[in-house]
């Protein structure tokens, strides 16, 4: 896979950190409905 372009490099960055984000914020609220 090659690399493009600088933007492009850094959107999937930020779709990554936005994919985290989601999990943390799905495993706080999974863990206050559990408790």
């Amino acid at each position: 896979m090659s690399v493009g372009s600088p933007g492009a490099m850094k959107i999937q960055c930020t779709a990554k950190l936005q994919f985290r984000g989601c999990q943390q914020c799905a495993k706080l609220e999974f863990r206050a409905t559990v408790s």
